[in-house]
This record gives C-alpha cells, sequence and structure tokens, in this order.
C-alpha cells in the first residue's frame, strides 16, 4: 500500500503535455478572428443606427446639463428636436416639469459639448428662478 504522500503510486502520472507551436498559432488566429468580429459588429451597429452609437453628434434627444439633488434625484435639462425640456426624475418616477422658450442662454447651452458636470444648469435655473418662471 503507498503512503499518503507518495507521488510515485500514483497511476498514469508523467510529465504534463508540451505546448506545441501550432496550438499557440492557433489561439492567436481564434483571438484575431474573435477580434475581428467585434469590430465587424460596431462598425455595423454605427452604419444601421447612427444615432445610438457613441461619439454620434446628430442626435433627436440630448441632455444639454444636469445636477443631482440628492440619492437618486436630479434634473435634466433635455433638448427634444426644437424645444428644451427641464425634466425632473426620482427612483420611482421622470416627470416633465416645464419647457423653456428657446433664450440665448439656452442657445449658449445648446452649442456647448455635453458635461456632466452641470453648471451652466445651475445659473441657468438660477436666473429662471429669479425672472420668475417667466
Amino acid at each position: 500500500m503507498a503512503a499518503v504522500g507518495d507521488t510515485t503510486a500514483v497511476s498514469g502520472a508523467g510529465p504534463p503535455p508540451a505546448v506545441s507551436a501550432f496550438s499557440v498559432l492557433r489561439v492567436l488566429l481564434i483571438l484575431a478572428f474573435v477580434l475581428f468580429l467585434i469590430f465587424a459588429a460596431v462598425w455595423a451597429l454605427k452604419k444601421v443606427s447612427p444615432g445610438v452609437a457613441p461619439g454620434s453628434q446628430e442626435r433627436a434627444i440630448r441632455i444639454i446639463s444636469s445636477t443631482y439633488l440628492g440619492p437618486k434625484k436630479a434634473l435634466y435639462l433635455v433638448a427634444v428636436l426644437d424645444r428644451v425640456i427641464l425634466v425632473g426624475m426620482t427612483e420611482h418616477s421622470v416627470n416633465a416639469l416645464t419647457e423653456f422658450a428657446r433664450t440665448e442662454a439656452i442657445e449658449c447651452l445648446l452649442e456647448q459639448k455635453p458635461s456632466k458636470a452641470g453648471g451652466g444648469f445651475a445659473s441657468i435655473l438660477s436666473s429662471f428662478i429669479q425672472k420668475g418662471g417667466k
């Protein structure tokens, strides 16, 4: 009977199989093919739906600016075609709060690239509140 730590008694134990150049080449070719499929899928997505693809500038709906009010509570200034809408979002609901007329301040925000910081939105909202919502 073989001892517990004795490895000579294990049947079929031998050197691990050698890795051939053919198997390495096969793995690299499969990896290249998978990467090609991923790039082809991204290219097809950009061609089929240009408004959805990342980096697309032509969008009918665009978030101009946003600001977070608390956990799961935020305000978004959204441009939809030729309208600008203030949207309030909570954990359980999304509501259109008001629609803005296109003023110089709104046009200035529309010309800027969308940002996640929302610094411009706060100044627009405060000027809107100071004017009494008109």
